[in-house]
């Protein structure tokens, strides 16, 4: 049930950032133009919906990454206490069994793990579970990397979106007087 509150507090986290970032590009066009368009208003729902989506997946992924954490301490427990881990590359697939019996949830990142590295890995004197704790965060921070980067992605494109609405609108004609072009 613990993983309930963390799915409402991505949810939440996720829109509180998402309405920052649309307050924020709000904010600068408005210091920049002072006039707008209705389009630029849906132009800022449509990147409050974006923002929000891809915060409320990297909120979610930090959360995750605090359960990396104890995916490491587990898979360094059943290390210590294994008399038949020898801290081979044939363990590793033992090991994962083992961590997804206990971290149901974690399968998906335990299943991406390369493990083409994992024999220089050891013999440089380190653990399976280092390998797999290293490897899980590295995936995490990956992924919580391409979701900044698309919000960033999203506010470009929603600034060149509204400054191209707000020129066109400068160029258009006035209905009141049509003898006069802006």
């Amino acid at each position: 049930m613990f993983f309930i509150g963390n799915i409402f507090g991505s949810i939440l986290w996720g829109a509180l950032i998402s309405i920052v970032i649309t307050s924020l590009v709000f904010l600068v066009c408005h210091l920049l133009d002072r006039g707008h368009s209705p389009l630029t208003y849906i132009v800022l729902a449509v990147l409050l919906f974006f923002t929000g989506f891809q915060s409320t997946m990297m909120v979610g992924a930090m959360y995750v990454k605090g359960i990396a954490s104890d995916i490491g301490d587990y898979a360094t427990m059943l290390v210590d206490s294994g008399e038949n881990m020898a801290g081979e590359v044939a363990d590793f697939n033992e090991l994962r069994n083992q961590i997804e019996a206990e971290f149901p949830l974690a399968s998906t990142l335990l299943d991406n793990i390369d493990t083409s590295g994992l024999q220089a890995y050891l013999e440089e004197g380190n653990s399976i579970a280092n390998y797999i704790t290293d490897d899980v965060k590295s995936t995490i921070n990956y992924y919580i990397l391409r979701r900044i980067l698309w919000m960033v992605g999203f506010v470009i494109v929603a600034f060149v979106a509204i400054f191209l609405l707000n020129r066109r609108r400068d160029y258009s004609y006035d209905i009141n007087n049509l003898d006069t072009i802006y």
